[in-house]
């Protein structure tokens, strides 16, 4: 996947993307897939916004049900399963606990109608290939059961816990990663670091863009018939460009989440005392995955994270509720992230839906996406690329997202692993590792290693130098923190040793020809990065 700004300046497109989160990047697979002239641009790195700050789940949303929001949660259901066939490597069931307690803000009465209704709307959770893929009924844990499965629990009123399945996903920044890719090996042009600067309307006509290119400061104009405005929680600043009097249409809420030492042995789903917000502790690589919260937010877009009282507070709320013992110094990690909401009057942040809107602006050829979530990325898609069919009037294939793997997915995930594990001499680790990462690709990864770069990043941790490479010249990593974080996950459990820092950041230079200058530079602002936004640093 190579960036060519220059070379997409020379070519009208059928429609042009504005925003590589998770939103845009499904779209572009979606109309590419379909045949459709397809540009999309993202001002930083691909994933790096709200996408990279989600739970990791592709996930129904239960808690939804108290809403009565069916519809959201029916879909978010019939795209979790989708997600899990196209991208299995990534996408996974695992089980939930949910505690039940006397005096508690879930009702055991009412969890049991809600999990059978849950159960009801993901009729078709079990229409898969695999046995890995399948997912049981709910049952009710007595209370001895549930201490037997999580032995920390609070214990004083315990009643029992409702044990569900749902998804996770290992790697959401991946995941977007891999629409991108798909879309890319399908005809679409994709640019990183390429920031919209304006959008191009002539006679009430949106004709393309103007774009600066993030790494050099030149400015390129895209032509395009379709805009599509999918830039998240930027959405309103981006219309405010060409619409000054705009009243806004996003209601941004940060989420704020920490990865901590192992505190549980299952997904576990837990109330917070005082206000009943649901937030979770999740399993992940050996650690915990602690979030979310959920306040409005109107501080700067670019520069959100977590900060120390944040962290402190849920911390806070997960001892409470959970009865551990955590201390802030137990935080490995931390992030945050905006989520795009579509803005409604009068409601708490953890009321507002999480539907989406696509809407075609009063500006001809211009199309706005509000709103969604990480599961139902995929659904809102189809129904975007069918809008822009429409308006273009062009005969073009039918939608095959929901069947068509994303790039390195194989069929049977497990099988395929196994196989390959079961190799002479296989290195049983790193195979696990770059098959879990980049599924079927861990060949061309390997290819590269093949030629000398098979040494280790750092010696606690399964990552090789032929990763770095591999994320330059496939995945279009520019910078170190697009490696260290994005493409792979190397950096998301603290700050990671000087030794791997320096690694990575000599082969990128070697590779994108920096100077000496340019690789300290790049090596600093990834440590401020991540001390600051990413890492709670005491």
């Amino acid at each position: 996947m190579k960036r060519d700004l220059d070379r997409m300046s020379k070519t009208e497109y059928d429609v042009l993307i504005i925003g590589g989160g998770i939103n845009g990047a499904a779209i572009a697979h979606d109309a590419a897939l379909r045949g459709l002239k397809v540009a999309l641009v993202e001002k930083k790195d691909f994933g790096w916004g709200t996408t990279s700050a989600t739970s990791k789940l592709a996930h129904g949303g239960l808690r939804y049900l108290k809403n009565f929001e069916i519809g959201i949660v029916r879909e978010s259901l019939k795209e979790r399963r989708i997600l899990e066939k196209i991208a299995p490597h990534l996408v996974y069931p695992i089980p939930f606990l949910l505690p039940l307690y006397e005096g508690g803000h879930n009702k055991k009465s009412l969890i049991r109608v809600g999990m059978m209704l849950y159960d009801l709307l993901s009729y078709d959770k079990n229409f898969v290939d695999y046995k890995e893929q399948k997912m049981p009924h709910h049952k009710i844990l007595s209370p001895e059961d549930v201490v037997k499965a999580e032995p920390t629990i609070i214990k004083e009123g315990l009643l029992g816990a409702a044990k569900y399945c749902d998804c996770q996903i290992s790697s959401p920044e991946r995941l977007c990663l891999e629409f991108i890719l798909t879309a890319a090996s399908n005809g679409a042009d994709v640019s990183n670091y390429a920031e919209v600067e304006k959008i191009i309307i002539n006679n009430n006509k949106a004709e393309g863009v103007i774009v600066k290119d993030n790494t050099n400061g030149k400015a390129y104009t895209i032509k395009s018939k379709i805009v599509v405005n999918a830039s998240g929680p930027w959405l309103d600043r981006l219309i405010k460009t060409y619409n000054p009097s705009h009243k806004q249409k996003i209601r941004g809420t940060k989420g704020i989440h920490i990865i901590t030492d192992k505190i549980s042995n299952n997904a576990v789903v837990l109330s917070a005392k005082k206000t009943g917000r649901s937030f979770f502790v999740l399993p992940w690589r050996g650690h915990s995955l602690v979030g979310t919260t959920d306040v409005d937010f109107n501080g700067d877009l670019d520069d959100v994270y977590a900060d120390k009282k944040d962290i402190a507070d849920l911390v806070a709320e997960l001892n409470e509720a959970y009865g551990s013992n955590v201390s802030t110094e137990h935080v490995w990690y931390s992030y945050a992230g905006v989520r795009p909401l579509v803005n409604e009057e009068g409601k708490k942040e953890t009321e507002v839906s999480r539907r989406y809107e696509i809407k075609e602006e009063s500006i001809q050829g211009l199309i706005t996406v509000m709103g969604g979530k990480l599961t139902t990325a995929r659904g809102l898609a189809e129904r975007g690329v069918d809008m822009i069919v429409e308006k273009l009037c062009k005969k073009v294939q039918p939608c095959r997202t929901k069947e068509t793997p994303l790039y390195g997915s194989t069929i049977g995930h497990k099988n395929y692993l196994k196989k390959v594990l079961s190799q002479e001499n296989a290195d049983k680790e790193l195979l696990t590792h770059l098959i879990n990462t980049y599924g079927s690709k861990y060949e061309d990864v390997m290819k590269i290693a093949g030629t000398g770069a098979n040494k280790r990043l750092a010696l606690n941790q399964p990552d090789i130098q032929a990763q770095v490479s591999y994320a330059m010249e496939e995945e279009m990593a520019l910078t170190l923190e697009d490696f260290m974080i994005r493409r792979t996950g190397i950096a998301t459990l603290g700050e990671p040793y000087i030794s791997c820092t320096f690694a990575a950041a000599d082969i990128m230079a070697g590779r994108l020809g920096w100077d000496e200058a340019k690789k300290i530079d790049e090596i600093l602002n990834f440590k401020k990065k991540v001390q600051r936004k990413y890492y709670y640093g005491l």
